[in-house]
C-alpha cells in the first residue's frame, strides 16, 4: 500500500475547514448547495469584488449599499444594531472564503441578486476566483489615522501598542497599500473601468458621488433616489444613535473618536514612519 507523505496528512488536517468540512455539509442540504451554486455563479459572472483596508470604511461602504440596493426594490431601508452586528433587510455580500460562505448561506437572511464577494483582500485569504478577473472596487486611508483606529479597534486600550506592532499590523497595512498599487500597476489597467480606488476621506467628505462612482462600475441598478436616501440614512449620527449608548465606546463598527493623532509613543512613530518610507511603493497620494 502507497502512503501519502506525512506534509500532506499536515494540509489536509490543517486546511479541511476551508474545503473538506464545508462542501460536505453542502452536499446533505441540496437546497443550500443550489443557493450557494447561483450565487458563486451569479458573482463570478458579474466579478464584483470589495476589497476594503480594515478601519477605512468598510461598515460605512457596505451599509450604504445594501441600505440602496433594498430601497431600490421597494424596501424600507431599514437597519439596527445587535450583537456587534449591523443586521439589514436583505444580504448583498458574501465573503471570498469557502468556509466563511457556507456560514453565511447557514444565515438564512434574504438574498438580494447584487451580490459582492467582500474581503479585507490581501490581508484575508481570497479562495474562490482569480483576483485579477474581478472588477475591483478598493478603499484606501491616510495609513497613520488608519493604524490609530485598527489598534484601538483590536486592542482596545493604547497601552498595548507595541503587542500590535510586533504582531505586524503596520506590515500588513503596507502590503495591502503596495498589493493594490501593483495591482492597478499591472498592463491595461483603467481606472473607472478595470478598477475603482476609494479614498476614505473622500468617502466622508462627499457619500453620494463615491457612492455613485461604484454603482456605475458595477452596473447596479440603483437610482440617484434610492442612493440619495441611502446616504441620508446611513450619516454617522444615525447609525451612532441604533447603538445603545452603553456600547458607543466599545462598539466594533462605528469608530465615535474625533481627535486623531498622539497615539502611539514617539518608539513606535518612529518605527512605522521608517517602515513607510523603506517599504511602502504606493502611497495612492497620502503625504508621510
Amino acid at each position: 500500500m502507497t502512503h501519502l507523505p506525512d506534509y500532506i496528512y499536515r494540509s489536509v488536517r490543517k486546511y479541511s475547514h476551508l474545503y473538506i468540512k464545508p462542501c460536505g455539509w453542502l452536499i446533505v442540504h441540496p437546497t443550500l448547495l443550489l443557493k450557494g451554486a447561483r450565487i458563486l455563479g451569479r458573482s463570478f459572472k458579474d466579478r464584483r469584488y470589495l476589497s476594503t483596508l480594515p478601519r477605512s470604511g468598510t461598515v460605512y461602504i457596505t451599509s450604504l449599499l445594501t441600505v440602496a440596493c433594498d430601497i431600490a426594490d421597494g424596501g424600507t431601508g431599514e437597519y439596527y444594531f445587535a450583537d456587534n452586528e449591523w443586521i439589514y433587510n436583505t444580504r448583498i455580500l458574501w465573503p471570498s472564503v469557502l468556509s466563511n460562505f457556507v456560514a453565511t448561506l447557514k444565515n438564512g437572511q434574504p438574498i438580494h441578486e447584487n451580490f459582492i464577494m467582500i474581503a479585507h483582500h490581501p490581508i484575508q485569504k481570497t479562495d474562490m476566483f482569480r483576483v485579477k478577473s474581478m472588477k475591483v472596487v478598493f478603499t484606501v486611508r491616510n495609513i497613520a489615522d488608519q493604524l490609530e483606529s485598527w489598534l484601538l479597534h483590536t486592542f482596545d486600550e493604547v497601552s498595548a501598542q507595541d503587542e500590535f506592532i510586533k504582531q505586524g499590523y503596520v506590515e500588513r497595512t503596507i502590503s495591502y497599500f503596495n498589493y493594490w498599487g501593483d495591482f492597478i500597476s499591472g498592463p491595461g489597467k483603467t481606472p473607472e473601468k478595470d478598477y475603482v480606488c476609494v479614498k476614505y476621506e473622500d468617502m466622508l467628505s462627499d457619500p453620494l458621488t463615491n457612492l455613485l462612482r461604484i454603482v456605475r462600475f458595477w452596473d447596479l441598478e440603483i437610482g440617484m433616489s434610492a442612493l440619495q436616501s441611502a446616504v441620508d440614512m446611513c450619516t454617522r449620527e444615525k447609525m451612532e444613535s441604533k447603538i445603545p449608548a452603553d456600547l458607543l465606546v466599545s462598539n466594533k463598527r462605528v469608530s465615535i473618536r474625533d481627535n486623531r493623532g498622539g497615539v502611539f509613543s514617539e518608539e513606535n512613530t518612529a518605527y512605522i514612519n521608517r517602515a513607510i518610507r523603506d517599504n511602502l511603493r504606493h502611497d495612492f497620494g497620502y503625504k508621510y
